[in-house]
């Protein structure tokens, strides 16, 4: 039996896949623990997305700030030297917008973003990721994100204040 959990603001139907509210508690662990595996392969990778990260906490009771907060405490839990819970100048900061979980995959979108506090022209960038996790032989496999949008410009204080020209 195939099914589908939504979490965030937009509601994805895919066939024949009946929609769910939630899985069980096992469920719910097993896609957070691979999710922040993930996220673990990315931040101690040697590209723009190496940690340590904090986690753009929303402060509603949605169901991407529930997992966001799950993934957290297990990344947390896993690599403590990987997460950050203060801002800090320069910190990468990762966002969840959404998780799609259905029996054969997760899908994450998400962002992540750094701003070069003190630093002068080009100080900002941000990229739009998408994680696709396949469940494979019982167990689901860690990938690294796919860069779906690249935003740069300019920053002040730790805050996006510009475009720059070269976002795309």
């Amino acid at each position: 039996m195939r099914w589908l959990v939504v979490v965030g603001a937009v509601i994805v139907a895919l066939a024949p896949a009946p929609v769910v509210a939630q899985g069980t508690a096992s469920d719910s662990a097993a896609v957070t623990s691979a999710v922040a595996a993930s996220l673990l392969l990315d931040l101690r990778g040697d590209k723009n997305h190496r940690g340590p990260v904090i986690f753009a906490m929303r402060r509603d009771t949605s169901s991407a700030s529930t997992w966001m907060r799950r993934i957290h405490a297990a990344l947390r839990e896993e690599a403590p030297e990987e997460v950050i819970d203060t801002a800090a100048p320069s910190a990468l900061r990762f966002s969840l917008q959404q998780l799609l979980w259905s029996s054969d995959s997760i899908v994450v979108l998400g962002a992540f973003s750094r701003c070069y506090a003190g630093s002068t022209g080009m100080s900002f960038w941000s990229h739009s990721v998408r994680i696709v996790i396949p469940h494979s032989n019982g167990n689901w496999v860690a990938t690294h994100p796919t860069i779906l949008a690249r935003a740069d410009g300019t920053c002040s204080a730790g805050v996006f204040t510009k475009p720059g020209a070269g976002s795309r």
